[in-house]
This record gives structure tokens, C-alpha cells and sequence, in this order.
């Protein structure tokens, strides 16, 4: 049992305050010191002991009630004083030890506060960074640390516009006012994701950002209300227009509103705020989806209509077989095509910089 506990009181022995290279702070240093005195029962036995009889005891006398050698309780002692939970004092050839009540209420009331262990919040960190990279609004260096580099980055990113699309020399020319080693920051920033790059033209990626999430949803959104408002009513319509030329006009519409979505793809250098090109998907994805509320039902009903009644299961059981094909094939290999017959602005734009992971006419047809 002695070497036991002694083979754990060195690991203590180990263990420094403000000198422990392993935390960034007193703080938690003094948390891993008090933690130790804390982590074994004889220590336990100890603090119960000095509670409960509520008055000084000298070594000999704990050793005695806990049945162990005056040498091991002497060890154990030395680390409960060291994690400040009690107090010796010595008189004459006897030491005498009791809780040392002041330090307890003051590990409760600084240790345990709501403070994160001492530790510089988020906001406080990313601060001093900055601080000490930008010196009279230049970066005095690129920092080797990916963490301190992504938030450098991040600041200079600060200094493009959402929505924008920029040639390489006008990337050049706004990171130049920071550091001369353009190239080096461009790459960065396209490493990181920060920026997104495509046969020379550059624009912000909105992946990662706080509204983004919400961008995404608003597609959902758009597409859904349609369903739950339109459809239920569009069905009786459908049943009293021609069918097919309503499918007809219904896929003719859908396909100019697609086509609206290039005023929100950079194609043209209108140079929309990232709010109106949000807008123009918004609006697109929610007449896109309310057109498809009276296609679908007259596609079924179409169906219905030119199959014999003993052959309509297998013609549905086929078209609905396709249509899930279609619908997990779709994706992928549309967009594909899409970046091949169209260029990498479109798809990169709308898919990365304003909509990131959806896939908008998918949604837009399926709804």
C-alpha cells in the first residue's frame, strides 16, 4: 500500500502551478493541483476526518484513526496543504493540521465561478491575435499557426463584398494594402474556404457563415408553402383544364423562372447584394414549386387517361420507379452537366457562395 500511494504522490511532486508548461494559466493549473489532492480516498478519509471532529490534529493522532504509518499520512498531508484544503501549524515538535477554511471559500468563489477556468474567451483571443499581426493596418506577418491564420484571413476577407465576383488583379490589389505577398494570402484564402476560386475569378464562400444556414433553409421554405397552401386546391383545377397543355405551360413557366436564376448567379455583372440574389431564389424556388403543384396532378391524371384500366398499376409502378431514379440520379449527375455546358460561375456561385450544399432545382421540381 506505501508504494502505492507513494508512486502517486510523485506524479503530484510533478505538478506546478503558473510553471506548468501543459495549461495556459495559473488557473488551471491550480484546478489540476487541487484536483490530484482530491483524487484519492485516503485524502478523502482525511478532510472527513478534520470536518467531523472540527478542531487541530497532529500527524500522529490521523495516522492513528486511519490506520496507517505516520511517514504515508505525512504524504498525504503534503498534498492537501498543497491544494490549499488545509493548514498546518507548528508548535514545539508537533505539527498540527486543520481545514483551512478561508482558502476553501475562496477556491469556491474564484475556481468555480463562471469564468471558463480563467481562460480568454473566444472574442479575447481572436482580439489579441489581431492586435498583434496588424500593426498601423498592415499584417506584419503571415502566421505559420492555421489557427491564428484562419483568423487573420477571416479579417482580411472583411475587406471583400458578398455577392462580388473579383479578377485575380483586383484580388492583388485590395491584399496588397495588407502584405506583399499576395499570392501567398490568395492561396490561403482559397485553402481555407474563405474564397472560392474559378479560371481567375474569385468571390467570398458564405459556407460557414452564420446566416448561411438560414439561406439554405429559406429554399425549403419557399419550395414547402406551396404544398401546403396550393396543393390541396390546384387538383381541382387540374381536373377541369386540359391536361396536357396545362403540363405543357406549367414545365414552359418553370423553365423561364430557372433561367431567372442567372440575375443571381454573377453571370451578368449586375452586381446584386447577396439580399437581392437571396430574394430573386426565394421567389423563383416559390412560384417554381407552385407550378409544379398543378403539373403533378395533371401528369397522374394524363396517365389515367391514355392507359388502359388493366394496365394503369404497371404503367405507375413504372413511372413512380423512374421517377425515384431519377430523382437519387438527378442530382449528381445534373450538376455535372451543368458545370460542363455552363461554366464553373453558375454552379459554384449559387451551389457555394449563396445556397452551399442544395441543390435548387431539384428541390424545385420535386416539391
Amino acid at each position: 500500500m506505501i508504494h502505492r500511494w507513494q508512486s502517486q504522490d510523485f506524479s503530484a511532486g510533478a505538478i506546478h502551478t503558473e510553471h506548468d508548461p501543459q495549461y495556459f494559466t495559473p488557473h488551471m493549473a491550480r484546478m489540476r493541483v487541487l484536483g490530484l489532492a482530491l483524487s484519492d480516498p485516503k485524502r478523502l478519509l482525511i478532510l472527513a476526518l478534520l470536518a467531523e471532529q472540527d478542531r487541530e490534529m497532529y500527524g500522529q493522532e490521523i495516522a492513528e484513526r486511519l490506520g496507517v504509518t505516520p511517514q504515508t499520512i505525512s504524504h498525504h498531508l503534503h498534498i492537501l496543504i498543497n491544494g490549499g484544503l488545509i493548514r498546518e501549524r507548528r508548535e514545539n515538535a508537533y505539527r498540527y493540521y486543520s481545514l483551512d477554511t478561508g482558502s476553501i471559500r475562496q477556491i469556491r468563489e474564484t475556481m468555480f465561478a463562471d469564468d471558463h477556468l480563467g481562460l480568454p474567451t473566444k472574442t479575447e483571443s481572436r482580439s489579441r491575435v489581431i492586435e498583434v499581426f496588424f500593426q498601423n493596418g498592415r499584417l506584419v506577418s503571415i502566421p505559420a499557426q492555421r489557427t491564428k491564420r484562419r483568423i487573420i484571413l477571416e479579417e482580411l476577407a472583411r475587406s471583400f463584398e458578398w455577392g462580388r465576383i473579383y479578377t485575380e488583379p483586383e484580388v492583388n490589389a485590395i491584399l496588397k494594402q495588407f502584405h506583399e505577398d499576395v499570392s501567398s494570402l490568395r492561396r490561403h484564402l482559397v485553402d481555407e474556404q474563405i474564397m472560392m476560386r474559378e479560371r481567375g475569378r474569385y468571390w467570398l464562400v458564405a459556407r460557414g457563415q452564420p446566416w448561411a444556414p438560414l439561406a439554405v433553409g429559406g429554399i425549403a421554405f419557399a419550395v414547402t408553402i406551396p404544398v401546403l397552401v396550393v396543393g390541396p386546391l390546384a387538383g381541382v383545377f387540374v381536373d377541369r383544364w386540359d391536361r396536357r397543355r396545362t403540363m405543357l405551360y406549367m414545365d414552359t413557366l418553370r423553365a423561364v423562372l430557372i433561367a431567372l436564376l442567372l440575375l443571381a448567379a454573377g453571370i451578368f455583372p449586375l452586381h446584386l447584394p447577396v439580399s437581392w440574389q437571396l430574394g430573386v431564389i426565394y421567389l423563383v424556388s416559390l412560384l417554381a414549386s407552385i407550378c409544379s403543384q398543378f403539373f403533378n396532378p395533371a401528369y397522374m391524371g394524363l396517365v389515367g387517361a391514355i392507359v388502359d384500366e388493366a394496365d394503369q398499376v404497371r404503367a405507375n409502378s413504372r413511372l413512380q420507379m423512374g421517377f425515384y431514379i431519377a430523382l437519387i440520379a438527378g442530382p449528381p449527375l445534373g450538376a455535372l452537366l451543368f458545370f460542363a455546358a455552363i461554366g464553373d460561375t453558375l454552379e459554384c456561385t449559387l451551389v457555394y457562395r449563396l445556397v452551399p450544399g442544395s441543390f435548387v432545382d431539384t428541390h424545385i421540381r420535386g416539391g
